[in-house]
This record gives C-alpha cells, sequence and structure tokens, in this order.
C-alpha cells in the first residue's frame, strides 16, 4: 500500500505567498512607526506613497508599485476617497518621521 502525499505546492506559488506576507508585515510595519489611525483623517495617494516608499527604502523593503500599496491600505481597511479632485485615503494620518 502506498501513502499519498498529495498535492505537492510549486516553489513559484511557495515564493509569492512569502511575499506577500512579507509585504503585508512590512505595510504593518510602517503604519506603525508612521502613522496613526483616525477615521476623520484624511490623506492623498502621492503622500501616502511617498512616506511609504521613503520608510521602505529606509527598511530595506521591496516598495513595489502604488497599485500594489493601494491594495494593501485597502486590505487593511483604509479606504480609497477622492477629496474635490485629490485622490486618497480616509483612516490614516502621516505623523513623525513621514511629515
Amino acid at each position: 500500500m502506498t501513502l499519498s502525499k498529495g498535492l505537492i505546492t510549486p516553489p513559484a506559488v511557495i515564493d509569492a505567498t512569502n511575499n506577500y506576507l512579507e509585504a503585508e508585515d512590512a505595510i504593518m510595519a510602517w503604519m506603525s512607526d508612521w502613522c496613526e489611525r483616525d477615521p476623520n483623517a484624511w490623506e492623498s495617494s502621492t503622500g501616502l506613497f511617498a512616506a511609504w516608499k521613503a520608510w521602505a527604502e529606509r527598511s530595506g523593503e521591496y516598495v513595489g508599485t502604488i497599485r500594489r500599496f493601494a491594495q494593501a491600505l485597502e486590505r487593511h481597511g483604509i479606504t480609497f476617497l477622492r477629496k474635490n479632485k485629490a485622490r486618497g485615503y480616509v483612516g490614516l494620518r502621516l505623523v513623525g518621521d513621514a511629515r
């Protein structure tokens, strides 16, 4: 009788999963270091991404694209909102080193 090992996860899937989890941890670390959650706060998309990029480069993290960054913010409950003609997010305020 032979025991089945089940499906073997391809290395590309393992790498992609690890990269995703590392990025999620990095976003949370950035938010902890340079932001505060405030349901009434609004920050521009470009301002947030610039702060993320500066933090990520200092921390040796992968910066990625603004689209990937936006998706990560939304997964963490930060809501996209246009204010007048500016694009930004509600629920997060840049503080400390980010300013």
